[in-house]
């Protein structure tokens, strides 16, 4: 009895993960700015002033183009069902290597942030991202407030770099 109920939970364990994902399986409401329609996310952005340059990351599945604080970013859709109905969305501004490109930094960034993350790939590229999910749609003034504290979070990795560097990073060629 007591082997069984471990392999039960060993079940439920293991399939947590999965079913604690939400799918976007509705057309995004009028009005609302929506992962699963891209859109409605390049028509915000462009309304808060930005540039919004869609297209497709090398998977296929959307991907916009844009820049802030100085920094090309990208925003890339997620959770995405045959590159359509994606669910969330990842704004990515990617740095070149350079003295700042160390886990020890990263985790300075990551411990004293809330909403972002940075990362530091094996090349020593640095990944910055924040996430959100847009799961039955977000309002205009909702995703404005996103931009608005995404293009906050680009200011502050400026001032980061700059004072736990010597040669802050350059932004990577889009």
């Amino acid at each position: 009895m007591r082997l069984i109920a471990m392999m039960l939970l060993l079940v439920v364990m293991i399939a947590s993960p999965y079913s604690a994902r939400a799918e976007d399986k509705t057309a995004c409401p009028s009005g609302l700015v929506c992962a699963t329609n891209p859109k409605s996310v390049a028509d915000a952005l462009a309304a808060e002033g930005y540039r919004a340059k869609v297209d497709a990351d090398n998977q296929g599945d959307p991907a916009i183009s844009s820049a802030s604080s100085g920094y090309n970013f990208d925003v890339l859709f997620y959770g995405c069902v045959d590159h359509k109905r994606c669910d969330s969305l990842q704004f990515r501004a990617t740095f070149e290597k350079n003295a700042s490109s160390d886990v020890v930094q990263m985790n300075k960034w990551n411990r004293d942030r809330r909403f972002s993350q940075m990362a530091v790939r094996d090349d020593g590229t640095i990944i910055l991202s924040y996430d959100v999910s847009t799961i039955g749609g977000l309002t205009k003034a909702n995703f404005a407030d996103v931009i608005s504290w995404w293009s906050t979070i680009l200011g502050e990795a400026s001032k980061f770099f700059d004072s736990n560097s010597k040669d802050a990073p350059a932004p990577a060629k889009p």
